[in-house]
């Protein structure tokens, strides 16, 4: 601890998932907590014994059990994000769908596909190496990826993909997964 702040973690099982908020009261007693309104919204980690290795790079999305079980039992049509911390190159990004951030399935036939497609949504201070949506397909991937760099080796504007491994609360997800630029204003300028 340096002195002004300091937190004591206690150990906890091999893929725990912990949810936690921060609370600071100044001198005059006024408190602030962060994220507001927690324990509602709250941080989320998954405790690892081990790291795993992938030959692929690994995205993970940490959920608390409930938003878990209602991703995976709703609509899968739903458009509706859910709270999670996405978790990429050492990187925290936590989303809290109260401010319009978080995941949900995505795009329309990708939805009834194996293994499914992820859409997180990132907050306008925090984005994802200069993204705000993250595409992440599981729906036929291979074919995707060499369709996109066939029409990109024509020279057409053609978004960027990357192969990764996905993680769910410490489950890794059949397959490769594929995160796809998103195309909107950025894409179009670029």
């Amino acid at each position: 601890s340096n002195g002004v702040y300091g937190a004591r973690i206690p150990a906890k099982a091999d893929k725990t998932i912990v949810v936690f908020w921060i609370e600071a009261t100044a001198e005059g007693g006024q408190t602030v907590t962060e994220p507001a309104g927690a324990p509602g919204p709250a941080f989320l980690y998954q405790v690892e014994a081990t790291k795993p290795e992938y030959v692929r790079p690994l995205y993970r999305i940490v959920m608390k059990a409930a938003d878990l079980n209602t991703l995976r039992t709703r609509d899968r049509y739903s458009d509706v994000l859910l709270d999670c911390t996405f978790v990429a190159d050492g990187r925290a990004y936590h989303n809290h769908a109260r401010l319009n951030r978080g995941v949900r399935y995505r795009g329309r036939s990708a939805r009834n596909c194996s293994p499914l497609s992820y859409r997180v949504q990132f907050d306008h201070d925090q984005d994802f190496h200069g993204i705000k949506r993250l595409d992440i397909n599981g729906c036929n991937t291979q074919r995707q990826w060499l369709g996109l760099d066939f029409l990109g080796r024509t020279g057409l504007a053609t978004p960027r993909a990357w192969f990764r491994k996905l993680c769910i609360n410490s489950t890794v997800e059949s397959g490769n997964h594929l995160r796809v630029e998103t195309v909107d204003v950025e894409f179009i300028e670029r």
